[in-house]
């Protein structure tokens, strides 16, 4: 026989793939579609964090890795948190030993990016990071010197955007609180994060319903792939960018004129999900 990992199928761009698009038309997701994508990254989190095994014991695994390029959005308005390759498993050895930073530098925590051990919490202050982000449709941490990433972080060197201090102050100190240094002064758990940004839903955003939320992020996810429709299905890893097939078209025949590669001149339709940056217009 032949050994093979079977695993779930999703339409679906990761959120620094939809992050980019719409900050080169000068957009961000409302504050409505990011509680929910975040929420639901936040989900996951809780169930990685207190994982029950088979013979009942539960282990905390953290992710380590929280960073957009590992939150899959689906067409179907889904929020998965992908890619475990370097999730650790509290009290379980392995090859990563303490010193050894592993991550994308931007959104590791301070305990991380000084090699110390990690809890939970850790995963948290990354969500943080992604969190601003997310908002405001800009990094937290843009330089592009690791070392010197290294060193903003574990002094607490981070400049929030413009765009953060117009978001409901609420939702600033929550943000805030999972980017503070101390890991103790960030929430306790995933699940107390969570119920913080729904807290910020129930009293800042009165007709924030989650499903309807749903419903346009998959709208937007599936403006963005952009597919035509007589294109080949493709089986394609879960974060890859779903473009049109730019294969050249069949060899025409002898005398003819070479085939024109079809062309979707229709205009995209404006989502609900998006809205200007600080003109505040809502496309």
């Amino acid at each position: 026989g032949v050994y093979y990992m079977a695993m779930d199928y999703h339409r679906a761009l990761n959120l620094r793939r939809v992050l980019e698009r719409l900050n080169r038309e000068g957009l961000t997701l409302t504050t409505a579609t990011g509680l929910f994508i975040l929420t639901e990254v936040l989900q996951g989190l809780r169930h990685a964090h207190r994982f029950a095994c088979d013979g009942g014991d539960v282990k905390e695994v953290i992710h380590r890795d929280v960073s957009p390029q590992n939150v899959l959005l689906t067409t179907d308005g889904d929020v998965r948190l992908i890619d475990f390759g370097i999730a650790k498993i509290m009290g379980e050895t392995g090859l990563t030993d303490i010193g050894t930073i592993k991550g994308k530098v931007q959104y590791m925590s301070p305990e991380q990016a000084a090699g110390r051990p990690l809890d939970p919490r850790t995963d948290l202050y990354s969500l943080g990071v992604v969190s601003h982000e997310v908002f405001t449709g800009e990094m937290l941490f843009p330089e592009r010197d690791p070392t010197r990433v290294l060193r903003q972080i574990q002094l607490g060197d981070m400049r929030y955007s413009d765009e953060f201090d117009l978001l409901p102050p609420r939702l600033q100190r929550t943000v805030r609180r999972s980017l503070n240094r101390n890991a103790s002064r960030r929430q306790n758990d995933a699940r107390a994060y969570r119920e913080e940004l729904l807290e910020v839903a129930r009293k800042d955003l009165s007709e924030y319903d989650p499903k309807s939320v749903a419903n346009e992020l998959g709208m937007l996810v599936s403006s963005i792939v952009e597919t035509p429709a007589d294109a080949p299905e493709e089986v394609r890893l879960p974060t890859y960018f779903l473009e049109p097939c730019d294969e050249p078209p069949p060899s025409p025949g002898e005398g003819e004129p070479p085939a024109p590669f079809p062309v979707d001149d229709t205009p995209p339709a404006p989502w609900s999900p998006m809205h200007s940056l600080p003109s505040g217009q809502v496309l």
